[in-house]
């Protein structure tokens, strides 16, 4: 499962640390990549409570049955919450500079 690499005269295989990846990056690699990391998986922990919220809100309290309109609304809330959200974590990235 992960990567292997023999070192020279030996016949054992070595695993990879994952984290290798972050030797020799430059500074501002790592912060994009934390960043990108942080717009990621707040994107998962906001987004899919809001979609089971806004899908009661549509079906339960408006009574909406028509998938087209329900999934318009819903894509028109997330994409309002995810351009605040990126937006509020790229200005907290880039007071860190």
């Amino acid at each position: 499962m992960f990567p292997y690499f023999f070192v020279s005269g030996t016949s054992t295989p070595h695993t990879v640390v994952s984290f290798s990846v972050w030797i020799g990056m430059t500074p501002r690699t790592k912060q994009r990549h934390k960043e990108t990391a942080t717009t990621v998986f707040t994107g998962l922990l906001i987004n899919y409570p809001l979609q089971l919220f806004g899908l009661y809100i549509c079906i339960s309290l408006l009574g909406m049955s028509d998938p087209f309109w329900i999934g318009t609304a819903l894509t028109f809330l997330i994409t309002v919450v995810a351009y605040l959200r990126v937006y509020l974590i790229r200005k907290y990235y880039d007071g860190k500079r």
